[in-house]
């Protein structure tokens, strides 16, 4: 595996949110103002009263963990490609978000549900032990018994146009819970994330 170029850190979870949203497959492809990854963070961001920051190289994941962490004061930040896709050195984003313990939300379009991308990357980001969040279905109806037979930690689902302005305050909430069990030292063993918070 080629040598990480930056120090992760290696203290726990600052107070404040400090979340990478990810995409999978080629929706995670498209960019602002697009893109379902793009969309989805933003409307995050707005609800939890957080800025959006931009990935503007993805191809160093490294460099780009170490400029978003010295921004102060919480922050949302939507990856424009893949977490699994593999980069130049042969490197990937999935292993970048793991060694820098960068809690991480995934946004599965309704769409992708036909395949097996939402379980798939799911497993990537377990394997490389990034904290994980939870997902988020962008789209379409949402059905709580499949989701729930997904065995997957789902927060819930954003709706592609919003009826009202608050209308994603309950998930904001949800995944301000999510973040709350996650300060946690770095050595605590990951399950403890997927015991608890009843499915929006």
């Amino acid at each position: 595996m080629p040598a990480s170029p930056e120090s992760p850190p290696s203290k726990g979870l600052p107070n404040s949110m400090d979340v990478i949203v990810v995409g999978c497959g080629p929706e995670a492809a498209f960019r602002a103002p697009d893109g379902v990854t793009e969309q989805a963070t933003r409307r995050l961001a707005r609800s939890l009263r957080l800025p959006h920051r931009p990935i503007t190289d993805p191809r160093s994941p490294h460099l780009q963990l170490r400029l978003l962490h010295q921004s102060q004061g919480g922050w949302l930040a939507s990856l424009p490609l893949d977490p699994g896709q593999a980069l130049a050195d042969g490197s990937n984003w999935a292993e970048a978000l793991g060694a820098w313990h960068q809690p991480t939300l995934l946004v599965v379009a309704a769409s992708q549900h036909c395949s097996g991308v939402a379980a798939s990357t799911t497993a990537l980001l377990r394997q490389w032990q990034v904290p994980l969040l939870g997902l988020v279905q962008w789209g379409g109806a949402w059905n709580r018994d499949l989701r729930r037979r997904d065995g997957l930690p789902w927060l819930g689902r954003l709706e592609e146009a919003a009826a009202e302005a608050d209308s994603d305050r309950p998930l904001a909430a949800l995944l301000t819970r999510r973040w709350a069990l996650l300060d946690l030292p770095w050595q605590a063993p990951g399950p403890q994330l997927e015991r608890l918070v009843p499915m929006a």
